[in-house]
């Protein structure tokens, strides 16, 4: 176990996540709301991604939004991205991946966060 912790430790430093970066995610009505920590001062923008774990072929996509501590409720309006909808009566669990990203687009460091909808 040790092992492959500090595996995971060496591949997260090697792709620039060396900063302690955190996110936690709010369901709203639109796109949710995320509060960001932790990110590398060169970080300019969020690329914001969402998956469903228990329907992985349906594309919810997500988007770039400028970096910002809070992203506020509906900042992915205007994307491609398509929120949570599990049939009725259903809870699935949808998976963020969240790059932060130079001006450049450059990946700094990437972190990935599960959350249920709808939430009991």
């Amino acid at each position: 176990m040790r092992r492959l912790l500090f595996a995971a430790a060496v591949l997260l430093a090697g792709q620039g996540a060396a900063s302690a970066m955190t996110v936690s995610v709010r369901w709203c009505s639109g796109s949710p709301e995320f509060k960001i920590s932790g990110a590398p001062k060169e970080a300019s923008k969020l690329n914001l991604q969402m998956s469903d774990l228990d329907y992985p072929s349906y594309d919810h996509a997500g988007g770039v939004v400028p970096f910002a501590a809070l992203v506020k409720c509906g900042a992915l309006s205007s994307s491609p991205y398509r929120g949570p909808s599990p049939p009725a009566g259903q809870v699935h669990t949808y998976r963020w991946t969240i790059e932060a990203l130079d001006a450049s687009g450059k990946v700094l460091t990437k972190i990935v966060v599960e959350k249920k909808f709808p939430e009991k």
